[in-house]
């Protein structure tokens, strides 16, 4: 006999089988357990719900980009400079894993500054996944080029 129920109030006579349960397994209501929860909009995993109306009351995983008891609130992703939330942590909303960066910083979480070129004055790109410098929005007075690598002509040095 497959139960849902945690714990068993009463069971009928004929085969033991829950009759009432004090309370159900995550995912299932109703005296006897026997009824699926509603889930929670952007729950991942398992909705718990009332035991008796069946209403999602929280979530053991939130769908990405979503974090709360009842995973209804938007993951932060100004937090850390994420241009693309994927996960966050569940309690506070800020990123712990982003789909992308904004300019000057890079890693998993976008907590990591990117190293700049020897001439950039100004926000330095580079690889979302490894940091490796690929280019800079100003350079140095004197040098140009995506890299800010190259001296201008008839620049004094």
């Amino acid at each position: 006999m497959v139960t849902n129920c945690l714990d068993v109030l009463t069971c009928a006579q004929t085969d033991g089988a829950p009759a009432t349960c004090a309370a159900c397994a995550p995912g299932y209501y109703g005296a006897d357990c026997s009824m699926t929860c509603t889930p929670l909009p952007n729950c991942a995993g398992v909705t718990t719900c009332d035991q008796v109306s069946g209403v999602g009351v929280s979530c053991d995983l939130c769908a990405d980009g979503f974090y709360g008891d009842d995973c209804s609130m938007d993951c932060d992703a100004a937090a850390n400079d994420c241009t693309d939330v994927v996960t966050c942590d569940k309690g506070t909303g800020v990123p712990t894993t982003c789909n992308g960066c904004d300019a000057g910083v890079w890693g998993d979480d976008c907590t990591t500054a990117c190293t700049p070129g020897a001439m950039c004055s100004g926000t330095t790109a580079c690889d979302q996944v490894t940091g490796a410098y690929v280019a800079c929005d100003s350079c140095t007075p004197g040098y140009y080029g995506p890299n800010c690598d190259t001296l201008c002509e008839f620049f004094p040095n």
